[in-house]
């Protein structure tokens, strides 16, 4: 009830010597922490981005001097983030296509923008369709000392065919997928 909740608030206050600011004493069906709404429906919790009235959305503009790698990830961090966030897809649709639209008011291109939203929400959706569907994927793992005058992971991956590994090694080599990874050198 509001009056225990007062007096607890009070308490918490003499203590901590925290000061809390609060909407209402009422009890709600909902409550925002941080980027996150929880809200009940039909007797379970679900949540949705919450988003400040305030907030001017000031994302890079197309003219920085940041690389398109930067473009990409603020897109594909977002959607990611907005797919986990919401339970109700209907509220990823509605957060996802604010988050373009407002990248579109800062002056970015649809034809620059749709790709990359495309690839995000295809990626995403392949996560959670995998994470449902597990299957095993056996990986062969090469890690290597970094060198910048050395070969490439992508002259690597030609090197090593499967082919090739197969038949210096025989059928005791099964694996789905080849990863390299580097490490630093000492």
């Amino acid at each position: 009830d509001t009056e225990s909740f007062q007096k607890f608030l009070n308490r918490f206050t003499e203590l901590t010597k925290l000061q809390f600011t609060h909407e209402t004493l009422q009890p709600n069906k909902s409550i925002t922490f941080l980027d996150l709404e929880i809200y009940c429906k039909d007797d379970s919790y679900c949540t949705r981005t919450h988003t400040k009235p305030l907030n001017l959305h000031l994302y890079l503009s197309p003219t920085s001097c940041h690389p398109p790698s930067t473009l990409k990830s603020i897109v594909y961090g977002r959607v990611i983030k907005y797919f986990f966030q919401n339970t109700e897809k209907s509220n990823f649709w509605k957060v996802t296509k604010a988050l373009f639209l407002n990248l579109r008011r800062r002056g970015h291109p649809r034809r620059t923008l749709l790709p990359l939203f495309n690839a995000a929400i295809k990626r995403v959706t392949q996560q959670v369709e995998q994470a449902a569907n597990p299957t095993e994927t056996d990986v062969l793992v090469f890690k290597m000392t970094y060198d910048p005058f050395g070969f490439t992971k992508s002259q690597l991956r030609t090197l090593l065919e499967e082919e090739e590994l197969v038949r210096l090694y025989g059928e005791q080599l099964n694996f789905d997928k080849i990863t390299f990874c580097y490490l630093k050198p000492k």
